[in-house]
């Protein structure tokens, strides 16, 4: 879901990692996070998305009104990588912390984010 991510702006060298602050929107109709190995629903995002090859760490904040804020977490590797390509961003309510519901518009919405890697 490249649409969803913009604003890349700043890539730079940390150590042998890179590290990228960008911006994701949120998608139309949002699907709940299921839990499992691996995890279903929220945004899933690739690492190429937001210009790595390899994702380590990705955090996440508030929305810029203060409605939602994200969780993000990197997604398994895939059999035989050492770091995984994806990551995963679930959108919860501000004051409440509950996940947002189901097919919820958040389409207006933006997070600004940052993830190391490779």
């Amino acid at each position: 879901m490249a649409s969803n991510v913009s604003g890349r702006v700043s890539v730079m060298g940390v150590g042998d990692r890179i590290m990228v602050l960008f911006n994701i929107t949120g998608p139309t109709s949002y699907t709940q996070v299921t839990p499992g190995t691996p995890p279903t629903g929220g945004l899933i995002i690739s690492a190429q998305a937001f210009g790595l090859k390899d994702v380590e760490v990705v955090l996440a904040g508030m929305d810029e009104t203060g409605t939602y804020e994200v969780v993000a977490t990197k997604l398994a590797p895939a059999s035989g990588s050492e770091f995984p390509n994806s990551a995963l961003f679930m959108w919860r309510v501000a004051t409440t912390g509950a996940q947002v519901a189901a097919t919820t518009n958040l389409s207006t919405y933006t997070v600004h984010c940052v993830a190391f890697g490779r």
